[in-house]
């Protein structure tokens, strides 16, 4: 309690410093509203997604930056770092340069400066780009709230050859008596725990189901897989998206993981912004007792930017080629064409 007391005599003694030096209205009235402020009410930064069980919100909105085609003339990839605001209402309250230093991959051009980069067309471009877009409600503890997310912004010439982000061997580990999982893409479902490939209804084609049992070897290829790709280690919310569009204005791709957003602004190609149907993919798998759960929204077919991107994809190809062998999956006139397995003609 004494402690107490003597700090609170002491501010009330230097605010009264402060206002005795006071030389007008204007500074009294604002000397006395400092001096009446309790210390511990301060201005507080909202959550950082992708830190402490705070989820990264999905984009709903995205505005591809303007492609800075002079200043690659300098250097063929700038990396830009920035910290969004987002309000509860999902809008861009404020953005700022969080990194503005950039990744020399090579040397710039002989006999040019490379620019400044605390202020540039680099930066400038991820600044009016951000502010433009709209993301999802974001969530705090289950209520919508402020939050900051995290924005990597890469500007590219050309796409440099993609290397795995899994490299390391993993020792063999025995499948789980209990491994299960039930997969859908769009309209169909494999549950491996019934034995069953599910189609839901389609306008007016009524829904359909065909018994498919997995063998073990097959369960345990997609059990391996899940394990290589450390599936079980990701986000339950995956998202990505791809624009292809025209030489002002190149591909955009972004992906949305638990670290934050990532965008990529490569020149590749020469057609119109063209932005591919959603397919929406969800795994739920069940081993040791436990139930991980992973669902991913994805526009984007293009090379992988991110560990998620490449690990789900290694997932989803695996089961694919398991279904392309089973017969009892052919006459089935309703699977929808984004989920239907890719028979080959000389089977």
């Amino acid at each position: 309690m004494l402690p107490s007391l003597v700090g609170r005599a002491f501010r009330r003694r230097q605010c009264d410093g402060e206002l005795a030096r006071a030389r007008s209205a204007t500074a009294v009235s604002l000397g006395i509203l400092l001096c009446a402020m309790p210390a511990s009410i301060a201005a507080q930064q909202p959550p950082r997604a992708g830190a402490n069980g705070v989820p990264v919100p999905a984009l709903q909105t995205f505005v591809a930056p303007v492609y800075p085609a002079v200043a690659l003339l300098d250097q063929p990839l700038w990396v830009v770092k920035a910290e969004a605001i987002i309000r509860a209402d999902g809008r861009v309250e404020s953005v700022r340069i969080a990194d503005p230093q950039v990744q020399v991959i090579s040397p710039p051009t002989a006999g040019r400066k490379p620019p400044d980069p605390a202020d540039n067309e680099v930066n400038r471009s991820v600044l009016d780009a951000v502010k433009q877009w709209v993301f999802m409600l974001p969530m705090v503890n289950g209520a919508v709230a402020s939050v900051v997310v995290p924005i990597t912004v890469r500007f590219e010439v050309f796409s440099a050859p993609e290397k795995s982000f899994f490299t390391a061997t993993l020792p063999v580990a025995e499948m789980p008596s209990d491994f299960s999982m039930v997969y859908t893409q769009g309209f169909c479902t494999l549950d491996t725990r019934a034995g069953l490939f599910k189609v839901a209804a389609i306008g007016s084609t009524p829904a359909e189901s065909r018994r498919l049992v997995l063998r073990g070897d097959e369960l345990d290829s997609i059990y391996q897989e899940m394990r290589r790709v450390q599936l079980f280690e990701y986000p339950q919310a995956i998202y990505a998206s791809y624009e292809r569009g025209p030489s002002s204005q190149r591909d955009a791709t972004w992906a949305i993981t638990s670290d934050g957003l990532l965008v990529v602004m490569r020149l590749e190609n020469s057609g119109p912004m063209v932005r591919q149907s959603s397919a929406l993919h969800r795994f739920e798998v069940r081993q040791n007792g436990t139930v991980s759960t992973v669902t991913w929204e994805d526009t984007y077919s293009g090379a992988s930017i991110t560990r998620e991107l490449e690990g789900i994809r290694a997932v989803i190809n695996v089961v694919k080629r398991i279904l392309e062998r089973h017969q009892e999956l052919r006459d089935i006139e309703a699977v929808a064409a984004e989920c239907r397995p890719q028979f080959r003609d000389n089977q």
